[in-house]
């Protein structure tokens, strides 16, 4: 993934984080009288309750905690993004004025290497009080109880769930109950570049759009050189990132990954079939999106930032990446609609180390983090904050002009489809549909191949779980 937004390998290339300033420190989504931080006021906090223009009830720490009243608290916390570190580094500071005795140390693990050091600390019983996890690798840490279940702490603070997307708590919960405070999230949208539509009079997206829209402004938008090659695209379409392709795509023509159980993949049914084909017509038939050739030397991201990329969908980490273009003029805005309007969620969350010897100091960081009006102005600089409101703050600033197409999409999002062995096979799903993008093996063989390995790694899986 794979990343704090991102499931694929192209993510951590898509994650540039903006400085950002001092702010007031405040929490949010918690019952009046409760801590911003999930502190009880016997831990030294003094509180003020108020109710903020948004109608989220508000608790702002007006004094410190000091030493004698909070037990001091030296926390580890494990990161996989160097481009946070510097703004993750600036939350904590700010954390520590306010609750001294709580002091947090950070160490930076490259993602390669993330997972492993996540697994061998574990099992070593050595873990890190606050760790950063994922959907694709979230169950396999709660199931070998990596990872404290929240449920106790969230409901002795009196923390608003609610406040999270749907989607975002449904990942992080097993077996009814929360292991993770969503971090940030990402929901998919269409990016464009407003110049090259202008320049020969399409119109550009918006939410009236459908497939054949989709497929019509592309052709018109792609164009060849003299020895007949492309110069131009109107569109993108990859078998290597799910999270910003075909997801979406077959979630739009009603169609499902995973069935309810999680037990069986369903890419070989008619819906799942009809968009996946879609997609590679894109490539193979319309020949109005590069070749996987083609996307193996540059990225879509680098395509569209040269001008020669009219349409492409992204989640909103592009936004800080497209910011600095001056040479053309793009925004934002929803995915074509099928047959019904989709799109999934995806986002990473704070989790806590089963072997922390602080789970309530803790949880009062992640809470705090997570939850409160300081760290979500920080994070709208540039990222999407895990809450519903924090994303409509940062769906409020431009440019560009639709970000909010963003967060009204966490209406219509449909969960990320994880489970225990997400990994595996995503892998074997992800090879066979490779085949069906290069134009080696039809469509309907590349699915059914897809499900057939995929539906033999989940049932390894399901017996796996028998007992847990």
């Amino acid at each position: 993934m794979h990343a704090q937004y991102l499931t694929s390998r192209r993510a951590l290339l898509r994650l540039i984080v903006m400085g950002a300033g001092g702010v007031l420190l405040t929490g949010c989504g918690h019952a009046a009288g409760s801590s911003a931080a999930a502190a009880s006021s016997s831990r030294g906090t003094a509180q003020a309750a108020s109710t903020s223009a948004e109608g989220h009830t508000t608790t702002s720490i007006v004094a410190p905690a000091t030493s004698g009243t909070t037990a001091p608290a030296k926390l580890r916390m494990i990161w996989y993004s160097a481009a946070d570190l510097p703004l993750k580094k600036k939350m904590i500071a700010i954390y520590h004025q306010h609750v001294p005795s709580t002091q947090v140390t950070v160490d930076l693990v490259p993602f390669a290497q993330y997972w492993t050091k996540l697994e061998t600390m574990m099992a070593s019983g050595t873990g890190y009080d606050v760790e950063l996890m994922n959907g694709p690798n979230f169950l396999i840490n709660a199931t070998r109880h990596g990872i404290l279940d929240l449920s106790s702490y969230v409901a002795a603070s009196k923390l608003n769930v609610d406040q999270f997307p749907r989607w975002l708590r449904t990942l992080y919960t097993y077996q009814g109950h929360l292991y993770g405070l969503p971090e940030r999230q990402a929901t998919i949208a269409l990016f464009y570049n407003k110049s090259l539509f202008d320049a020969i009079g399409v119109k550009t997206p918006d939410n009236t759009w459908t497939w054949q829209t989709y497929l019509d402004a592309a052709q018109k938008l792609t164009k060849t050189g003299s020895n007949g090659a492309p110069v131009q695209y109107g569109t993108v379409s990859s078998a290597d990132d799910a999270q910003e392709d075909w997801f979406n795509w077959v979630f739009q023509n009603k169609g499902h990954v995973l069935d309810a159980k999680k037990q069986h993949l369903l890419l070989d049914q008619p819906a799942a079939i009809q968009a996946i084909q879609y997609l590679v017509d894109l490539v193979q038939k319309y020949k109005v999106a590069p070749l996987p050739s083609t996307m193996a030397q540059q990225s879509e991201t680098q395509l569209f930032m040269a001008g020669k990329l009219a349409m492409m969908p992204g989640g909103p980490w592009n936004v800080g990446i497209f910011e600095p273009i001056k040479h053309f003029q793009w925004d934002i805005a929803p995915l074509p609609k099928g047959k019904q309007r989709a799109c999934v969620i995806h986002g990473s969350a704070y989790c806590i180390g089963a072997t922390t010897k602080y789970p309530e100091q803790t949880f009062q960081f992640i809470d705090w983090m997570a939850t409160s009006k300081t760290a979500n102005k920080m994070m709208v600089s540039d990222i999407t904050p895990g809450t519903t409101w924090g994303a409509k703050e940062w769906a409020a600033a431009t440019p560009p002009s639709n970000r909010k197409v963003f967060s009204d999409a966490i209406a219509y999002s449909h969960e990320y489809p994880a489970t225990l062995y997400t990994n595996e096979w995503m892998d074997k799903v992800t090879k066979q549909l490779d085949l069906a993008w290069l134009g080696k093996q039809s469509v309907q063989t590349a699915c059914q191949a897809a499900t057939q390995q995929a539906n033999a790694v989940l049932a390894t899986e399901a017996a796996a779980l028998k007992g847990h």
